[in-house]
């Protein structure tokens, strides 16, 4: 006797289990989007760390060069008919202690060969110029915009965001902020480096406590401890690197808020940033 197959019965979801699932993926997601945010923003500001560790060694690397001399933060050089002022970090690409990756296509909205990442860049950074060196607060964006310095003999142009701690030989107060920081630099304006004077690694008393290079933008040159900036953490923390070569991030709420003065300055010790501490 022929016996017929029973028909498959298809079961279709109804609208209400539909809507559970849909209602359990949404909670999934929003239970661990925030985590895999986090990780991300852990593992960028680990990377800021890496690369300062290796601009401190490009640091080192120039002072076993020169003589113990600590970096300049910005010198003139003259070119053709004019002078043109640089940073360290163009100095520690043109000496070849740390070299960054160049644009050479001719493709650079700034047509010159510019920098493009590498160790100069934090992840957590704008991809985009800075448009002043004052910023308002250290969670403003120009504290995550890059500083630049142009040579226009070479055509080259090394962008960095970070802050080296550092004030400029000129002005009436010259002396104190050559007393006062480790790094010393030359304003747009001065054409004779012969006023450039350098401390060596040897008159460095506390080289694990002492601040050499932060997120933040340009020098804070005495006055500006807003471009020293919150950049990791939700704007919430600091990555600073040392002069004995080590980094390490710091919540942004502890760190000095004035660096005129040591008494004012030492309210706040985690780093130090100046050399009478």
């Amino acid at each position: 006797m022929h016996r017929s197959k029973p028909a498959c019965t298809i079961h279709a979801f109804t609208l209400i289990e539909l809507l559970v699932v849909i209602s359990i993926i949404s909670l999934l997601i929003s239970i661990l989007l925030p985590a895999l945010q986090s990780a991300r923003s852990a593992g960028r500001t680990v990377k800021c760390l890496s690369n300062q560790r290796q601009i401190g060694l490009g640091l080192a690397m120039y002072s076993n060069n020169y003589s113990d001399q600590l970096i300049p933060s910005g010198i003139t050089v003259f070119e053709k008919t004019r002078y043109y002022n640089i940073h360290w970090a163009t100095l520690l690409h043109m000496g070849r202690y740390m070299e960054v990756p160049l644009d050479t296509s001719g493709s650079s909205a700034n047509g010159a060969n510019e920098s493009v990442g590498g160790g100069q860049y934090c992840p957590e950074g704008l991809t985009d110029r800075g448009t002043n060196y004052s910023p308002t607060s250290r969670t403003d964006k120009q504290n995550r915009r890059y500083w630049a310095k142009w040579l226009p003999a070479t055509n080259l142009r090394v962008d960095t965001w970070y802050s080296i701690n550092a004030g400029l030989i000129s002005g009436p107060d010259a002396q104190d902020k050559f007393d006062s920081y480790p790094y010393l630099g030359m304003s747009d304006s001065q054409t004779d480096q012969s006023v450039l004077r350098l401390h060596t690694i040897g008159e460095i008393l506390k080289p694990s406590k002492l601040a050499s290079v932060a997120d933040g933008t340009f020098i804070h040159n005495k006055w500006t401890e807003e471009r020293i900036g919150a950049r990791h953490k939700n704007f919430t923390t600091t990555n600073i690197l040392h002069l004995d070569g080590h980094a390490a991030t710091y919540a942004t709420d502890i760190l000095a808020t004035d660096f005129t003065d040591p008494v004012e300055t030492n309210k706040f010790p985690n780093p130090f940033w100046r050399l009478d501490q």
